[in-house]
């Protein structure tokens, strides 16, 4: 199982999406997310609301659909740039709920760094994986089991 996208090897094991710490702190997010936007006034539900929470669900399932077409690099590599701009797509929402005093400052201030970070840990995912794979091209096929 892989406890971190900078270590990925050509001996380790490597299971699903599930595995891949990118998505395991998206989905912890979009979690954290849904209970932030439930909050929002009624009037918010077809705007801001709907916006914020299908855009952190929308970073967990670019993870899941790059890394499932991983054999095409641009692919994966589209994928995992439309993650990251639906990060900040959240970012966004966040920084509107918090101007129209929807949520408190310290919840922003949590969820803009967890966001931040969840979009570091993509990019460092995306420049790891390339690197690999162009060093060890048996890989990507060895991924595909």
């Amino acid at each position: 199982m892989m406890t971190s996208e900078s270590e990925l090897t050509s001996e380790m094991e490597i299971g699903g999406f599930e595995d891949l710490e990118s998505y395991k702190i998206s989905m912890t997010l979009a979690g954290q997310i849904f209970k932030c936007v439930r909050k929002f006034p009624d009037y918010e539900r077809h705007t801001l609301f709907s916006q914020t929470l299908n855009s952190s669900r929308r970073v967990s399932a670019h993870i899941a659909e790059g890394w499932a077409k991983r054999r095409r690099e641009t692919v994966l590599r589209r994928h995992l740039r439309d993650a990251c701009g639906a990060a900040n797509h959240v970012l966004v929402c966040l920084g509107l709920a918090l101007n129209c005093g929807y949520i408190e400052k310290t919840e922003y201030d949590q969820l803009t760094r967890g966001y931040q970070e969840l979009s570091k840990r993509i990019h460092r995912l995306h420049e790891n994986y390339c690197i690999y794979s162009q060093l060890h091209s048996d890989w990507k096929g060895a991924l595909t089991h």
